[in-house]
């Protein structure tokens, strides 16, 4: 194994010192980077001052020159050093190309391997006397008269070292390459699983073997906390660039939530914005089946009354009830024409619960102030947790109806109408963010991909993403996608249907972006795509309780309900906020690294061994009643793409502009006086959460897909 690191360009007067230095210290090789400096001239400047250690430049960016410019100078450079140079290349990103330096962008794995085979045979032409000939796709070079080639290279042509992420890159490096550079981001299991094995393959379509290529791999290394802001930095940056997420393997939901430049956040119209750099307000999912492969699969219905929200609201309090700048409307459709398709997806996902309506008959033990449903839950309500059962026991003290809450997450085995059989939860409390080992939860990949699979006329294509809708504005028809392949290629896929099933972000950014539909305009109130954005209102109080609750079984989705308070299940003639929200307490399973560390409020030290103890004492002892409340819609609540933003494809973001209003804080203490008096422990017991919680605002997260957005 070889040591290198980085040689700092720019300090151009202590450039020869700094290299003798690292020769000294016995590194192996010193590398540049074309970041805000030329990555060659400083290794021009250091070659002469050192005499064994390798200089390389990791990496130069090929495409932005031709390869007879980067033959010329790798070439000198090698001589310079005397055989100890290293040819780093990379492709760079199309926006960097076509943006930065202004130049064209192709298919960036097959014009590498030209690129590299062009310089071989330049350098060949050069030391050997060999033809130039050289006509690809890319690069023709046919001309070397005898005043431009240089003398043969007395340390022959130098080593070329290639910068891959991606498989088709990656096999680019085995096939035509002496060495690899891997990216920083990237994990052992990546390095393991993916990266090594295309590398292999790469290097069998050449002929050659594994060992004929050098890998190289660097790493982050955090010194300290100003180090850290520095890296925290250079991650969010990498961590945008579509190719580099592969590498990002911290856990499976960081796997399927890749952190991409996506959207933004103004609050309230108001001139800051934020992009938030956080998994935090939204789980957007990216791999196959999205979000739905890491949701907590809660799976309540809306209200009946929700589908007719203007009239019942105007016919039960009159329109002045209404916030001044409201846009709540009716939907156009109704409970009873909404219900079946209720029904049809609780059987394919085998929800488990207790009915409270059916058919208009109130049932014991469920939620009464649910619409009628046409029948009971497919499977039975999951295991109560023990905070659940403390939770529904005050509940029904105070005269409530608590109920289990509806899960896609099963209780028992279940074969649903499709055939697709599934276990029952076995409660290990990892499946929220998570995907579900044995499968009871229903996911994309366990309940509809088996049915797709077993069509001979559909062609799954992973990695890929949707730039545009491809609209004839004419005919009023779609006539195909225009998508990035998992290669990094633009490709054209023709369609007489697209179905956008994309999450709500993703579907109002792809519509916007294809110009398809009028843009909502909040000053004239013109227009259909963005308008009416809504979000939720969510309210937590933890409760401290004196005897443990064995919070490491569960599941996200476990939990009991209470909704006497939800949509306008009770009078709000009386008080100044229109409709509200489900208080719910889960068994989600609490996993021990993310929920460690609350403690009650008498505890005042935030770090520290009396932090320590504390969290450790508390930590099974601890519940949460959550509240999820509406939002209504606001006139000047809505989508659009943003001005200033991109994503790394050089698209707008999606931009969203929302706030909680006046109904909705009055909304919050009313919850948070109810939820003191839930309080099994009674509120001198509890924490209450008195302000509403803003948004987590603050940079920019990416993703196409992702939890429901109600």
């Amino acid at each position: 194994m070889k040591v290198d690191t980085i040689l700092a360009a720019g300090e151009w007067p202590s450039l020869p010192d700094e290299a003798r230095g690292l020769e000294e210290a016995g590194y192996d090789a010193a590398w540049t980077a074309e970041v805000s400096h030329d990555p060659f001239l400083p290794l021009a400047v250091v070659a002469g001052a050192t005499s064994r250690i390798s200089l390389g430049t990791s990496i130069a960016v090929a495409f932005a020159r031709s390869p007879m410019t980067t033959a010329y100078t790798a070439n000198d450079l090698q001589a310079a050093s005397r055989g100890r140079f290293i040819l780093g290349l990379g492709s760079q990103i199309k926006a960097h190309i076509t943006r930065r330096f202004s130049m064209p962008w192709g298919r960036p794995a097959p014009q590498m391997r030209e690129y590299i085979l062009a310089l071989r045979a330049i350098w060949a032409s050069w030391n050997e006397g060999r033809p130039l000939d050289v006509q690809g796709e890319y690069y023709r070079h046919t001309l070397m008269t005898a005043m431009f080639r240089p003398a043969p290279n007395p340390y022959g042509p130098p080593r070329v070292f290639l910068a891959a992420v991606g498989t088709a890159m990656t096999r680019v490096a085995g096939e035509v390459a002496d060495g690899l550079v891997v990216h920083g981001f990237t994990t052992e299991r990546y390095l393991r699983e993916v990266t090594l094995p295309a590398l292999a393959a790469g290097a069998a379509r050449a002929g050659r073997s594994r060992a004929d290529i050098e890998v190289t791999c660097p790493g982050f290394v955090v010194l300290d906390d100003a180090y850290k802001v520095g890296m925290c930095n250079n991650t969010l940056l990498d961590g945008s660039v579509n190719p580099y997420l592969q590498d990002l393997e911290e856990a499976e939901r960081n796997k399927l939530s890749a952190y991409r430049a996506f959207w933004s956040i103004t609050l309230g119209g108001a001139e800051g914005l934020y992009l938030d750099d956080r998994i935090g307000n939204f789980l957007p999912g990216t791999g196959t089946g999205g979000a739905g492969e890491h949701w907590g699969a809660v799976c309540p219905r809306y209200v009946e009354d929700l589908f007719d929200l203007y009239t019942k609201t105007v016919e039960r309090y009159g329109a002045k009830k209404l916030p001044e700048d409201h846009a709540v409307v009716d939907w156009g459709l109704t409970w009873k024409d909404i219900e079946p398709y209720y029904t049809r997806g609780d059987k394919l996902m085998g929800v488990s619960g207790k009915a409270g309506n059916i058919k208009g008959k109130v049932i014991e033990g469920g939620n009464p102030f649910e619409g009628a449903r046409s029948e009971e839950y497919p499977t039975p309500p999951m295991k109560l947790p023990y905070a659940s059962a403390l939770f529904e026991q005050a509940a029904k003290s105070l005269g409530y109806h608590p109920y289990p809450n509806p899960s896609a997450t099963i209780s028992q085995a279940y074969t649903n109408p499709d055939g697709i059989s599934r276990p029952g939860c076995a409660y290990c409390g990892f499946c929220d963010r998570f995907g579900c080992m044995i499968g009871a939860k229903s996911q994309p990949t366990n309940t509809l991909l088996p049915i797709v699979e077993k069509q001979k006329s559909v062609s799954l294509r992973n990695n890929c993403a949707v730039k545009r809708i491809v609209f004839d504005k004419a005919a009023k028809r779609a006539r195909g996608v225009q998508y990035i392949d998992a290669d990094g290629e633009e490709c054209f896929q023709p369609a007489d249907l697209v179905i956008m099933g994309s999450w709500t972000l993703n579907n109002t950014r792809l519509l916007l972006l294809s110009g398809i539909g009028e843009q909502y305009d909040p000053a004239t109130g013109k227009g259909a795509v963005g308008r009416n954005l809504t979000h939720q209102v969510n309210v937590p109080t933890q409760v401290f309780l004196d005897k443990p609750l064995n919070r490491f079984m569960g599941a996200a989705a476990t939990g009991i309900c209470v909704s006497d308070f939800d949509g306008d299940a009770f009078d709000h003639s009386n008080l100044p906020f229109l409709r509200g929200g489900t208080f719910r307490v889960a068994g989600t399973g609490f996993q021990p690294i993310v929920s460690f560390g609350v403690v009650p409020p008498t505890v005042k030290a935030r770090w520290g061994s009396e932090w320590k103890k504390a969290s450790i004492d508390w930590y099974d002892r601890v519940a949460n009643i959550g509240f999820a409340g509406e939002h209504i819609a606001y006139k000047t609540h809505f989508f659009d793409l943003d001005p200033r933003y991109k994503d790394h494809f050089g698209d707008p973001l999606l931009r969203m502009t929302l706030d909680w209003r006046e109904n909705e804080l009055k909304m919050v203490e009313f919850a948070n006086a109810k939820a003191a008096a839930d309080d099994p422990a009674g509120p001198t017991r509890s924490r209450i959460c008195s302000a509403l919680p803003r948004l987590s605002c603050a940079p920019a997260i990416s993703g196409r897909s992702g939890d429901a957005f109600s």
